[in-house]
């Protein structure tokens, strides 16, 4: 009878603990729901935000409107920034939601990462969303991240911290908040490939009809393209660009090398490059593709090339950009990087 009674005594406990649990489960959602925004004024006033300023005691990045309403880098000389970055910076800011109030004993701060950007070995992170006067519209010190999308923070001139959820990413690389938006000529458009090297002979890489593989002009006797990369490698190189750095557009070196991709829609792309920096210029031939030297309609070409290359030429034309080192490469091959090595010759 006693392990009976200490049986259904267990059974009683199991179904309490369970039941507890459910409850819990059940009230998850209703307590998310009922955790408070950090920022309450934020919200209304996200259009008014005309610059972000991000400092992690070492570097400062800024970001601002510019008079036509673009969101611009001044320290890359105004070139185009991320503007859906920048919106989902300010949103993520506006929505973060208080998880727990941590300590406001400013001895403490380092453990969490909140500590004023001034102090020494700082690692939080001052984000600053100003107006077009120069106001304050909030300013939020980062820090520690304990999840995906959890992290310590604390209102800059404040002692509360606390944890929040759906802290945004908060990157002080200016490169990483610019437009990356370059250049895209996807390979099944390319007709033709001449690299021009300040020094030596060119280099031509060419089919006749899209589905044809790719050749190359003037042939070495005895010699084979590479069976993998060569040719595919080079004409693929205009395909999704990114950049490492961007400048306003200058003279490239008394010995430039240059690389034009040709289309058969006629969109013809010019790669002037020099010390790991190119810069692009697009123009389209109607004439040839009427001619019946190209196809007037590619899965993959625009309806309208000439539109497409004036668009090149006006996001493009007046900015320089450095290349990843291993795209340059691939832009620019010389003839034995495109063929097989030489067969070793009997002894």
């Amino acid at each position: 009878m006693q392990r009976k009674h200490i049986g259904l005594l267990v059974g009683a406990t199991v179904i309490a603990v369970i039941a507890a649990a459910i409850v819990l489960f059940e009230r998850l959602p209703e307590r998310q729901a009922e955790r408070r925004v950090l920022l309450p004024e934020l919200a209304a006033k996200i259009d008014a935000v005309a610059a972000i300023t991000i400092n992690d005691g070492g570097r400062t990045l800024i970001v601002r409107q510019s008079g036509d309403g673009r969101w611009v880098a001044p320290a890359k000389a105004n070139y185009p920034a991320d503007a859906g970055r920048v919106r989902k910076l300010a949103l993520g800011l506006a929505t973060l939601k208080v998880i727990e109030e941590k300590t406001s004993n400013p001895e403490l701060y380092p453990r969490l990462g909140v500590e004023d950007i001034t102090a020494k070995d700082a690692k939080s992170r001052l984000v600053e969303l100003q107006d077009a006067a120069g106001k304050t519209v909030a300013a939020l010190l980062i820090g520690k991240r304990v999840a995906a999308d959890r992290a310590y923070v604390r209102v800059a001139g404040a002692a509360q911290s606390y944890l929040v959820a759906g802290a945004p990413e908060i990157d002080a690389n200016l490169m990483a908040w610019l437009d990356d938006t370059l250049l895209t000529v996807e390979k099944e458009r390319v007709k033709r490939l001449v690299v021009r090297p300040a020094n030596g002979a060119a280099v031509a890489i060419f089919r006749d009809k899209p589905d044809d593989d790719f050749q190359v002009e003037n042939m070495p006797k005895g010699r084979k393209l590479k069976s993998y990369g060569g040719a595919d490698v080079a004409v693929s190189s205009l395909n999704f660009l990114t950049f490492d750095d961007v400048r306003p557009a200058t003279t490239l070196g008394p010995k430039p090398t240059t690389v034009t991709v040709t289309a058969f829609d006629g969109l013809t792309v010019t790669a002037t490059v020099a010390d790991g920096w190119v810069h692009f210029v697009a123009v389209h031939d109607a004439a040839a593709v009427e001619a019946g030297q190209g196809v007037a309609v590619m899965p993959k070409a625009p309806a309208d090339g000439a539109r497409e290359a004036a668009a090149i030429n006006a996001r493009l034309g007046a900015w320089d950009y450095k290349l990843p080192d291993y795209k340059i490469k691939d832009l620019t091959p010389g003839l034995e990087d495109l063929l097989e090595p030489k067969p070793e010759k009997a002894k």
